[in-house]
């Protein structure tokens, strides 16, 4: 690897003052000579030229706490449906459960809640899913009704 650095950073004056065809030719050449992946290089000529990357800038978080419990609220509300089916019925329904006390929040928070998606209702509500999940996983299921329909003998 010390090499291959080595090799790299005497590449990198003539990479930096080439032009664009050049500059695919030595890499092409860097790529053939060290067996290294293309993009892998780019980086790593990146890195030695510029110092070391910024770090992505974090999205805004746009569905705060209020919305996740707003959300499970609701899904629990409408019998834990899926985000597809949930949406519609929180467009149709939210004021009117506002209006009836049912949900204490505030105006801001019911316009996320009209403007989220399918997709990030899933993702939101994928914890309480989870939860929710486990704690059926392991409940004991009824005795089969067809079974006890039928009349058992015990015989010798």
């Amino acid at each position: 690897m010390r090499s291959r650095t080595q090799y790299l950073e005497t590449l990198l004056n003539r990479y930096l003052k080439a032009k664009k065809k050049e500059k695919g030719r030595l890499l092409d050449e860097y790529c053939r000579n060290t067996g290294q992946n293309r993009k892998y290089v780019i980086r790593k000529i990146a890195t030695l030229a510029f110092g070391t990357p910024r770090p992505r800038k974090k999205r805004m978080v746009e569905y705060g706490k209020d919305v996740q419990v707003g959300l499970g609220t609701l899904w629990e509300i409408f019998d834990r449906p899926c985000g597809q089916r949930l949406k519609p019925m929180i467009i149709a329904e939210l004021g009117r459960l506002r209006w009836l006390k049912e949900m204490d929040i505030t105006d801001k928070t019911a316009g996320k809640l009209v403007r989220i998606s399918p997709a990030t209702i899933d993702r939101l509500l994928r914890p309480q899913k989870a939860v929710w999940k486990a704690g059926r996983r392991y409940a004991s299921r009824g005795p089969n009704l067809i079974a006890k329909r039928i009349p058992l003998r015990l015989t010798d």
